[in-house]
């Protein structure tokens, strides 16, 4: 992915990089996450950023028992960072994280992605935003398919 990021920026076509998911006690290091940040700054990452482990429905079950047989010691903080079924750490942790792999990012020059995942409850619905003087939920507008306009693209064969 690195080469990739490395070519894509060569080829004029900017590039950042978002670490995801950190696995707590398995990639969260600070040396760790220092490795990477600059392995993608030397391959011309416009920006780097991190996503922290989520356990949602059906890969939280999955996760916990490959990790109960492969880090038995690492049960009891995942089951701290995500009681009661949570999808998300708690917001500390993942600023935490955040500042680890930010401030390697200034040290090495790099400019530091924004944080979207300061909030304390990221189980909440999504906050309204204000699009065109109306109100929404973030996410992709409605589309009216009667009006939608779509060309097919074929291969000339």
């Amino acid at each position: 992915r690195i080469r990739a990021v490395e070519a894509l920026n060569e080829a004029g076509i900017p590039c950042g990089v978002l670490m995801g998911p950190i696995l707590p006690g398995l990639s969260d290091e600070p040396a760790q996450l220092e490795a990477v940040v600059t392995a993608a700054l030397d391959a011309g990452a416009v920006s780097v950023g991190s996503v922290l482990l989520h356990l949602r429905a059906g890969v939280r079950d999955h996760y916990l028992s490959t990790l109960a047989a492969t880090r038995p010691d690492l049960v009891a903080r995942h089951q701290r960072l995500y009681p009661d079924g949570r999808s998300y750490a708690p917001a500390n942790e993942r600023r935490r994280v955040s500042g680890l792999v930010q401030d390697a990012v200034r040290r090495h020059g790099g400019r530091p992605m924004p944080s979207s995942d300061g909030s304390d409850d990221p189980d909440a619905p999504a906050r309204p935003v204000a699009v065109r003087g109306r109100r929404h939920t973030a996410g992709p507008a409605p589309v009216d398919s009667a009006r939608a306009r779509v060309d097919q693209l074929a291969l000339g064969l």
